[in-house]
């Protein structure tokens, strides 16, 4: 089947991939969870309502931040090894270039700071039920010193709302199999007329947007802007090499070409888009929000606490009942203090009094409580996720294993955030492998730690499989705490000595002073034990000398230096 990268015919599939997110209801449900957690959750006052309490407890946004915490407090590292492990020499040759591609990959995570992309889209997961990266070379970045480049892979997390699929039914780990994939944003004329000329198209019929459509983004309430125009970018695969182009409704703007760079032999094969979704949806490309379930339950809530206050409200200022000629044209502004007369005829009846107040009701507390402990049971966010005071009896086993076990809603997220990383592992190696043909430097560790540079050519490795892993192990917070109380304990029944105490402490929890001083103080102590294991082995070595060599020593300081040298240079004999 012909592929279309006609403006007519890409905006046309675009159109029904967002006539099918209006009939999925995601272009209502989705800048609904967003308001809800942004804190606006209540509707429009109206004249009816101008007076009624207005509390927000934001419960959704405390579950949302707490399962981020949760599933990002585990570190995350890309882990290359050789495909096949050869038994000839070149085993040697692949390990280093395994090396080579693991401290790249672990240079683009810093550079494109994957840690802050992997919170963005781990909250547009739980938010909007499906989180987006992608992928992209950028020749505008420049760096080195020695080993000047040119371009590099960056990175960015897409709306879901912005990203339109060829076959939306099929499951999100099918990102792959996906006929095209289309990405619209919104651009300056004059930059897509710019590049519209450096990409062969159509610069002349560049024009900005008349309007939006009414579909296009109810998150932002977005206006037709003067000088904008909607963009869309197209990928797709021709015999199993990707391809795009990029269009507006009345240009082309960049025309068909081939992702892969044109001095690179090698196709880029895979599309440079990962979607991760948390919950799925039967049949469906997208996910389902986390807070999706509970955004009924945050209305009860609000509304619970909303009316409690109004009982208050109600009870502090009640309405007053005056018969007719009471007030005496008197006005009743509620001031502390304030006196009125009442100008009732009757004797014996009061003309002004306030009406009975409703009873105060418990009920409502205690129905809040309820469904606010019925929200974080099924979402997995309890006290003991959240590290709230659980008991001050409570042993430390007993709260170890209620942890242990609150993390388990959460670990499936954690393997699905990890199963998409090794994707994007996959994705990088395609950048790596295609644009990267000139050498570059990369940061690396040696064995004991220590930084130093080297060159990096990923066009060299063209031809090589890799292995790929992730590796997760436990987060900065935890890490640290955890350290110290093992170092303490050790500490405590002797096992270390203090120099060694304060050596493994986290950097954070002891002072650059302190640690030189001990370091000093730990050099000066190993300098006199060495000092006095040396005279031991003298001492010794002259103990099993004869009366006349000990005198022939003494009495010569020459003879006795080299007779420590040759002591103290292991072999001990003397002529």
């Amino acid at each position: 089947m012909a592929v279309r990268t006609d403006p007519q015919d890409v905006w046309a599939e675009y159109q029904r991939g967002l006539d099918y997110q209006v009939k999925m209801g995601f272009q209502q449900k989705w800048p609904e969870n967003v308001r809800f957690v942004e804190g606006d959750q209540w509707p429009a006052v109206t004249k009816r309502t101008k007076n009624f309490p207005r509390p927000v407890i934001n419960q959704i946004d405390f579950i949302v931040e707490n399962k981020i915490s949760n599933i990002l407090s585990q570190s995350l590292k890309m882990i290359f090894s050789p495909e096949e492990i050869p038994q000839d020499e070149a085993l040697e040759e692949l390990n280093q270039a395994a090396d080579d591609m693991s401290d790249m990959a672990q240079n683009t995570w810093n550079d494109i700071d994957q840690d802050s992309l992997n919170e963005d889209c781990v909250f547009d997961t739980l938010v909007e039920g499906t989180g987006i990266y992608h992928y992209y070379f950028d020749n505008n970045v420049k760096g080195g010193i020695f080993t000047q480049y040119v371009g590099a892979v960056q990175g960015e997390t897409i709306d879901p709302m912005d990203i339109f699929l060829g076959n939306p039914q099929l499951k999100p780990s099918q990102t792959q199999k996906q006929p095209w994939i289309i990405i619209r944003t919104r651009e300056d004329v004059d930059s897509v007329k710019d590049q519209a000329k450096k990409g062969k198209g159509e610069p002349e019929k560049v024009v900005a947007d008349e309007k939006l459509d009414d579909k296009y983004d109810n998150s932002q309430n977005d206006i037709a802007e003067p000088n904008k125009a909607t963009c869309l970018t197209k990928y797709y695969k021709k015999n199993g090499e990707v391809y795009w182009c990029k269009v507006t409704d009345t240009a082309i703007v960049q025309k068909e070409r081939r992702l892969a760079p044109d001095t690179s032999e090698k196709p880029f094969e895979l599309y440079p888009i990962e979607i991760v979704v948390f919950k799925r949806k039967k049949k469906c490309s997208f996910g389902r929000a986390v807070v999706e379930d509970i955004i009924n339950n945050q209305r009860a809530l609000n509304f619970n606490i909303a009316m409690l206050l109004y009982s208050v409200q109600q009870t502090a200022w009640p309405k007053i009942l005056a018969k007719v000629g009471a007030l005496a044209g008197q006005v009743i502004t509620n001031d502390p203090g304030e006196v009125l007369t009442d100008n009732f005829g009757s004797p014996g009846i009061d003309g002004i009094k306030y009406m009975q107040p409703p009873n105060f009701s418990t009920m409502p507390i205690l129905l809040t409580d309820k469904i606010l402990e019925l929200m974080r049971q099924v979402t997995g966010t309890t006290e003991v996720n959240t590290g709230e005071v659980l008991g001050a009896n409570m042993a430390a086993s007993a709260i170890i294993a209620l942890q242990n076990q609150a993390k388990k809603p959460n670990e499936r997220y954690v393997k699905i955030l990890q199963r998409s990383l090794k994707n994007i592992g996959r994705i990088w190696e395609e950048f790596y492998k295609t644009f990267y043909n000139l050498p570059r430097p990369v940061t690396a560790t040696d064995k004991d730690g220590n930084e130093y540079t080297k060159t990096f050519t990923g066009s060299d490795y063209a031809n090589m499989g890799f292995g790929l892993t992730v590796d997760v192990g436990a987060g900065s917070v935890f890490d640290e705490s955890l350290q110290v109380g093992t170092i303490e304990k050790m500490y405590e029944r002797d096992h270390i000595t203090k120099y060694q105490y304060i050596r493994y402490l986290p950097n954070n929890a002891v002072t650059t002073e302190l640690r030189q001083d001990f370091e000093k103080e730990e050099e000066q102590m190993q300098q006199q034990q060495k000092m006095q294991g040396q005279q031991q082995i003298i001492d010794q070595a002259l103990a099993e000398l004869s009366p006349e060599q000990l005198a022939q020593l003494e009495s010569n300081p020459e003879l006795m230096d080299e007779f420590v040298n040759e002591i103290m240079g292991g072999t001990g004999n003397v002529q």
